[in-house]
């Protein structure tokens, strides 16, 4: 039995993939919950689904958190109080052979690589702006395709900068715009706000697919379930500010597991494994991070003797 965990900033969908059939939760979570209170859930949850004498052979997650080498949160900006937490150690306990970690944009496009072709992008949608590129055959480096810069002196974004597109375009930036702005008219605010995201999306694409050559750009997340006319505005809005459309060769598509491509992918991943085309580094990070528990490694050993410093 594997299982495949997608972890958001506002739920936790998780599947669990046993022989021929799958049992699916999810986990909402609160907007000041607490991060103790959440693992509280889940370890009631995964006590539930799992017991004592049947394990997971194999986790895979997908989650915009990034973690080091020992599987600790060392940034996430839209759940900062999540930073700190080892994480891949609390999931050992529900594991006996690998946990793989990965970027739920990159979950995402590992999904759709089971129905695109070519050069491809695909872009997550949700509490933020994420997403993964396919070129040549191979991953492109995760690099933060959410915060490449779009506006000058713009917005500020959650990473620190100002003008990133995630400041413009995601369900967080939406609802921060309307609470930034309470008491006026929301019906003419939302106008606004959605049409400036399809301005910068389709300049944001305009940039990506010539530079790229891409062909196809697959959208997932709750984006697209807020405004569900968003992909064909943004298509309209490349043919008519930038001349780009299906005559030249590029399609805008709902990804077939539209809000669900990031656990799909994880769900790939923990029943097959990654190949080399899907894992590159980025900064000396791997897209899909490994963790094999049958490989002991020094860390664990000190873990076991009392009072054993940290010897370089």
């Amino acid at each position: 039995m594997n299982i495949a965990i997608d972890i958001g900033a506002s739920k936790i969908a998780y599947t669990a993939l046993f022989d021929g059939r799958e049992v699916n939760h999810k986990l909402e979570i609160g907007k000041t919950e607490t991060a103790e209170s959440v693992f509280q859930r889940l370890q009631i949850n995964f006590e539930n689904l799992l017991d004592k004498n049947t394990l997971a052979k194999t986790i895979a997650v997908s989650s915009a958190a990034n973690i080091d080498k020992l599987g600790v949160i060392v940034g996430w900006p839209n759940r900062s109080d999540w930073i700190g937490i080892n994480i891949i150690h609390w999931l050992k306990q529900f594991v006996t052979e690998k946990i793989f970690w990965c970027d739920d944009g990159i979950a995402g496009t590992i999904a759709d690589s089971n129905t695109l072709a070519g050069n491809y992008l695909h872009l997550c949608l949700g509490t933020g702006f994420g997403g993964g590129l396919i070129y040549n055959g191979r991953l492109v480096g995760e690099s933060e395709l959410g915060h490449l810069v779009v506006q000058a002196n713009g917005r500020p974004c959650v990473c620190g900068l100002s003008g990133c597109i995630q400041a413009y375009v995601s369900v967080g930036s939406y609802r921060k715009y309307l609470e930034e702005n309470n008491g006026k008219d929301e019906y003419q605010l939302t106008q606004q706000w959605l049409s400036d995201a399809i301005e910068y999306t389709a300049a944001y694409l305009n940039n990506m697919c010539r530079f790229f050559n891409i062909k196809h750009v697959s959208f997932s997340g709750g984006l697209t379930n807020i405004f569900p006319n968003f992909i064909s505005s943004v298509s309209k809005s490349l043919e008519t500010m930038y001349g780009i459309n299906k005559q030249s060769g590029l399609v805008l598509q709902q990804s077939p597991y539209k809000d669900n491509a990031s656990l799909h992918g994880v769900k790939l991943i923990a029943s097959q494994g990654v190949t080399d085309r899907l894992v590159c580094s980025n900064n000396g990070t791997p897209s899909v991070q490994c963790f094999d528990l049958r490989i002991r490694s020094i860390e664990d050993h000190k873990r076991d003797i009392p009072n054993v410093g940290n010897y370089g």
